[in-house]
């Protein structure tokens, strides 16, 4: 390293000038008002309760269709959630999900317990299908939040009749987010290799940021179409969030 910098200088020296930093800066990009607007009162409505807990229906539709109860309780303070799968009729457990820490812990009847990354979790609904959303764009559904790229300058967006779209674009990955009077309507992810998810953000359940129901639908390589819906059936805003309603570990 010092025999670059003095090898540098000695440049400087000998060719008698002085040579100043030059820094690249991103253009700055300026909002139309509507635009401006819209990020604003998007930011103002889409605040995360602390924690609450909820129940749910869980449907999937396509090579195998299933049905099932759950149950979630999301703690957007300490970044963790707590879902449980029942039987639809006889409430046999089928599964139990808790994610905390960057990682998913699993349980069933059949297993003891597993753990993964976060970042290698996907949605994939019950039994086998095709709707593979990364769980960390899935994930701020429930949190009932908005990722903070879509108010980026840089973002690319389109505000026409009441209507905005934010177009975000990462490795291999490309989501829009649909927002119609400030709230999240649609969700649209792809992939490089040609997947495609679209989710609908049906209704507002009671007085939440919830929606009514989450329709996340895709068509497999073979052409059939696949869907996976989750409908909200009761909401608690006074639900606990203490550590020992997350497990990590098999009890």
């Amino acid at each position: 390293m010092k025999k670059i910098i003095i090898t540098y200088a000695l440049l400087i020296f000998l060719a008698g000038c002085q040579t100043v930093e030059e820094k690249i800066e991103e253009p700055e990009v300026k909002l139309s008002a509507g635009v401006s607007q819209e990020l604003d009162e998007i930011k103002k409505l889409y605040v995360s309760p602390t924690c609450y807990s909820a129940n749910f229906v869980i449907e999937t539709r396509g090579k195998e269709n299933n049905i099932a109860n759950g149950s979630m309780r999301i703690d957007s303070v300490k970044q963790r959630m707590r879902f449980v799968f029942n039987e639809r009729f006889l409430g046999i457990t089928l599964s139990q999900v808790t994610i905390a820490d960057e990682k998913v812990f699993i349980t069933s009847p059949r297993e003891n317990g597993a753990l993964f990354l976060l970042s290698e979790f996907e949605v994939r609904g019950l039994g086998f299908n095709n709707i593979r959303m990364p769980f960390r764009l899935f994930q701020d559904l429930l949190y009932v939040r908005i990722p903070e790229e879509v108010f980026l300058p840089k973002t690319k967006r389109v505000y026409e009749n009441g209507v905005l779209t934010a177009s975000l674009s990462l490795p291999g990955e490309y989501g829009v987010y649909v927002f119609k009077n400030h709230r999240l309507r649609e969700l649209h992810f792809s992939r490089m290799n040609g997947e495609k998810i679209d989710t609908d953000l049906k209704g507002q359940f009671q007085k939440t940021l919830l929606p009514s129901s989450i329709e996340m639908k895709t068509v497999s390589s073979t052409g059939q179409s696949e869907s996976l819906k989750i409908t909200f059936v009761s909401y608690d805003p006074k639900a606990r969030c203490v550590d020992d309603l997350f497990p990590m570990k098999s009890r």
